[in-house]
């Protein structure tokens, strides 16, 4: 391989995995009803589908960025909807047409806006049939007017944001409408009983065409219309019609039904519905309408599809009455299918899984309960972690905020910031560190982004973001734009939060989900005073071999910033902790004191006998402080389980929980060594419970404590300390999975302790995270020299140059990469492009050259600025850092064709006899 083409190569290998061409499979958890209503359309890099009784606004990423569930209490589904945005302040609304689930054929026209709801509902009146098929039909016009197409009439209709939907003209029409389309000033309709039509704006029909199908979809092409639907002895069909309605072609599939069919980029067509299996089905067609390929996505059907900008697909159907959206590649290829819900986000590895919502409370959500164990069919060690902070004034007045299993049972804690509104933030932010040089390495090339930015990125809430001015139920963001806080790399330092600035969100970890609480609400759960502080959550993990420490490992960083203008004294951050290790009713507990953790592991040799468990094969599950001391951690037991001593059942009121974090029991009384740890009387005060190894027979552990079976919960904390007003304060959390440890009675001083300590000490060493302090992108000017320095604590090296040192010298343009193999036995490569910049003059070394369009839809021209008769060539790579061609011509300029290539982002090289001249992002669309 070359030097350009391993440039290339390396330039674009980046970019593949993430933004080249990204596929996904997302069973969304919205239920449809039978009728089969789902809308797909392009919002700007959004997608947008409709559903029966929502909306939901994907990224190009497949994650949900918004979502409505509006709810009229008509019993009434929609059939239609349009976003649009508000004149004077572009918040955005909906309007929709709906059907009540009744007798009645009339239809209602109304104004959804986010935060207020239903307005300006209007009734129509009409004859549209049976609930089977989708009447009526919104076709967008200029200046707020749309046509409504129902069945007896169609109509034209204003809207107004103040005084709602007028009607300016109705007609008749007496046809069951299936799908309809505006082709320059004429409406072209087809039919459930195979005609297709032309009217004028006046009403007035044009032409009109009889065919052997039950249409359900047609398109516009260039020199005509293609439909589809199913014939009358249910095979699926596909016409070509010319402009007048005739048929230029009319091909039948083996499949049942089309629900919808597209030009294809390239040529070609694509069509998707439901199988001759029952499957959810896409198929790409040649331009006479012979099949090329078929693709089946599981049970269900396709409703409506469209062409990705990168010349992938993207599917909108159902599966068992279930929401589904599909993105796949050119080939129609796709993951396994992953659930998909807002607000949500799972985070893993290849040995733990999690799903994260923006709550105080960790791993239950009550849709994937628990922190999973991959490598055991869903077996979970954790059901639930929550804070707990409290502190004294003072005048000694107790402040206090707790939770247990939120957001069910309702915490002290909510979304946002103490002095934000109060609406705001209820979500979480996903980023992966790919994703994040994906976009350095856009802007780098020539400090301009051309890809679509991940939703996340776009809008992470770091001080001033100009683009986030909406929450993912649509209302506005009514939080100071410089409250926003999540940390960020500030390109051009201008202190805002842009990413066409070149700035990226500050991240620890390869995956990372942040989100923002604040205890400034009222306190449910423990009836204790607000202390007035912001929550800031971060959880993420890194990327390494199956079966490492680090790949076992979850860390979780909490930031605490105290608001409330008051200074807190004998403060204390603690946890509360459900360990669940596959069945609950064997589990039992310990602590590390000298290692900062405490542990769940099984009362049995197996488990697994009243939920998901491990069999023989059985984890011991560690939690541990990472920067902070653990000073106190005893357990209180669930009073739904037994009926536990009172002393050792859960807290009620304030001074119980706080009570519980000093270490002592509910009733105040201190812990002590020995039985249950409630000893009255006893002088041998510990603030640690279990501390021993569960084998000792001399040590205090539930081994020899022989307790009777209950469902424990752990409560651990740090402290006491000081929380000044306007103070932050900083805790990390690791949660390992030991896995197969032999039981009952495990040696966790020998077989788990080790490793704890190990992931410890490398934490301390900064040894755990190999991302080095190198950009995607340098730019050097000829005579000039750059450093490349990867240093990271306990790493070695090794350099696509040979060197095996932490930084290399260099002076040539290229593509340099590194492999990074850390103390943890984790690896991790990065790669650099260095290119060609200016010299000491401020102009470009070289011969100057330039390309137009850019965009190109049918050829790219290549010139040099100055002409010449020097020969050059141009190589034009796609996203994968493949040649997909090469010309040479004369300086004077040629042109380069890409009408055939797919739509999407390549790169082009330009080079001489003597030496490369530079390249250039090439954007195809069509």
């Amino acid at each position: 391989m070359n030097k350009l083409t391993l440039l290339l190569f390396c330039l674009f290998a980046l970019t593949a995995s993430s933004a080249a061409q990204p596929v996904w499979n997302k069973k969304i958890d919205q239920t449809l009803f039978s009728i089969p209503f789902c809308h797909l359309s392009a919002e700007g890099d959004r997608f947008l589908v409709s559903t029966n009784n929502d909306f939901i606004e994907l990224d190009q990423l497949g994650r949900i960025t918004g979502q409505l569930q509006p709810t009229s209490g008509q019993n009434a589904f929609f059939t239609s909807v349009l976003k649009k945005q508000a004149a004077l302040d572009g918040r955005p609304y909906f309007i929709i047409a709906k059907r009540t689930n009744t007798i009645t054929k009339d239809f209602i026209l109304e104004a959804y806006r986010p935060g207020e709801g239903f307005v300006q509902s209007t009734y129509f009146s009409d004859s549209l049939g049976s609930l089977g098929w989708l009447r009526p039909q919104l076709i967008d016009l200029p200046n707020n007017t749309f046509i409504v197409f129902g069945r007896s009439f169609y109509r034209k209709i204003a809207y107004s944001e103040t005084t709602g939907f007028t009607e300016i003209w109705s007609r008749p029409l007496d046809l069951p409408v299936t799908a309809v389309l505006l082709s320059g000033n004429q409406f072209i309709l087809t039919t459930e009983e195979g005609q297709v039509l032309a009217l004028d704006q006046d009403g007035n029909t044009l032409w009109s065409k009889g065919h052997n199908l039950k249409f359900r979809a047609l398109k516009a092409l260039a020199d005509g219309f293609i439909a589809c639907g199913r014939t009358a002895d249910n095979r699926a069909a596909a016409i070509k019609l010319m402009p007048d309605g005739t048929a230029a072609w009319s091909k039948t599939y083996p499949d049942k039904e089309f629900f919808d069919i597209i030009p294809a980029a390239g040529g070609g067509l694509a069509a998707t519905g439901v199988s001759a299996s029952d499957s959810m089905v896409l198929v790409n067609l040649s331009e006479a309408g012979e099949t090329s390929w078929r693709r089946n996505f599981g049970p269900g059907g396709g409703s409506q599809l469209l062409q990705a900008p990168d010349g992938g697909y993207v599917l909108a159907g159902r599966v068992n009455n279930r929401l589904k959206v599909v993105r796949t590649d050119s080939n129609g290829i796709v993951p396994a299918e992953k659930p998909l819900a807002l607000n949500q986000e799972i985070l893993n590895t290849k040995s733990i899984q999690t799903t994260i919502i923006p709550s105080p409370t960790l791993f239950f959500n009550g849709i994937a309960d628990g922190l999973i164990s991959l490598a055991d069919s869903g077996a979970t060690t954790l059901k639930a972690f929550s804070p707990w902070i409290a502190g004294l004034d003072s005048q000694e007045q107790l402040y206090l905020a707790a939770a247990d299993y939120a957001p069910y049972s309702a915490p002290d804690y909510r979304s946002g910031l103490a002095h934000g509104a109060p609406d705001d933030f209820k979500r979480v932010w996903a980023v992966h560190r790919a994703e994040i040089r994906q976009l350095r390495l856009d802007f780098g090339v020539d400090q301009d982004l051309d890809e679509p930015v991940p939703a996340d990125l776009l809008y992470w809430p770091g001080k001033g973001n100009p683009y986030l001015k909406f929450n993912t139920d649509f209302t506005p963001v009514e939080t100071d734009p410089d409250q926003f806080p999540a940390p960020f790399v500030d390109a051009n330092g201008d202190g805002i939060y842009n990413v066409y600035d070149g700035d990226y969100p500050a991240i620890k970890g390869d995956h990372i989900i942040w989100w923002m609480l604040t205890d400034s609400t009222r306190h449910p759960h423990s009836k204790g005073q607000p202390l007035i502080v912001d929550l800031f959550i971060s959880a993420y993990t890194y990327d390494c071999a199956p079966g490492n420490a680090v790949d076992r490992t979850l860390f979780v960083d909490y930031t605490l910033i105290n608001r409330s203008g008051k200074a807190y004294k004998e403060m204390y951050l603690g946890f509360f902790t459900d360990p669940d290790l596959g069945c609950y009713l064997d589990d039992n507990i310990g602590t590390l004191p000298d290692a900062n953790t405490w542990y769940v592991y099984n009362g049995n040799a197996l488990d697994g006998n009243c939920a998901p468990g491990f069999g023989a094969n059985i984890p011991v599950q560690t939690i541990s402080f990472m920067n902070q001391s653990l000073d106190h951690a005893l357990y209180n037991n669930n009073p739904g389980f037994a009926n536990p001593e009172p002393p050792l059942a859960s807290p009620d009121i304030p001074v119980e929980f706080y009570n519980f974090l000093k270490g002592l029991w509910k009733d105040g009384k201190p812990m002590t060594k020995g039985g249950t740890g409630y000893n009255p009387g006893s002088t041998n005060y510990t603030n640690y419970t279990f501390p021993d190894n569960p084998p000792d027979p001399q040590g205090w552990s539930m081994c020899t404590a022989n307790l009777p079976l209950a469902d424990r919960r752990f409560v651990s904390s740090h402290g006491p300390f000081s929380f000044a007003a306007a103070d932050t304060f900083h805790l990390q959390v690791a949660f390992v999975l030991h896995p197969d440890i032999p039981h009952p009675c495990p040696d966790v001083f020998g077989l788990v302790k080790p490793a704890v300590t190990q992931l410890q000490t490398w934490n301390d060493a900064g040894a755990i995270d190999l991302t080095p302090e190198i950009a995607p992108v340098y730019t050097l000017a000829p005579g000039q020299s750059l450093s490349l320095d990867a240093t990271v604590p306990q790493a070695t090296y090794a350099w696509s140059t040979g060197a095996t040192t932490p930084a290399i010298t260099l002076s040539a343009t290229g593509t340099y990469s590194v492999t990074i193999t850390g103390a943890t036995g984790c690896t991790h490569a990065e790669t650099t492009v260095v290119q060609m910049g200016l010299g000491a003059g401020g102009q470009a070394t070289g011969p100057q050259w330039r390309t137009w369009p850019n965009p190109a839809t049918d050829q790219v021209h290549v010139q040099f600025e100055d002409g010449g008769s020097t020969e050059i060539v141009a190589s034009l790579f796609d996203a994968q850092g493949r040649l997909i061609k090469r010309m040479s011509g004369p300086a004077s300029g040629f042109n380069l064709p890409v009408k055939e290539l797919p739509a999407g982002l390549y790169w082009l090289e330009i080079q001489n006899e003597n030496y490369r001249l530079g390249g250039q992002k090439i954007v195809v669309q069509h």
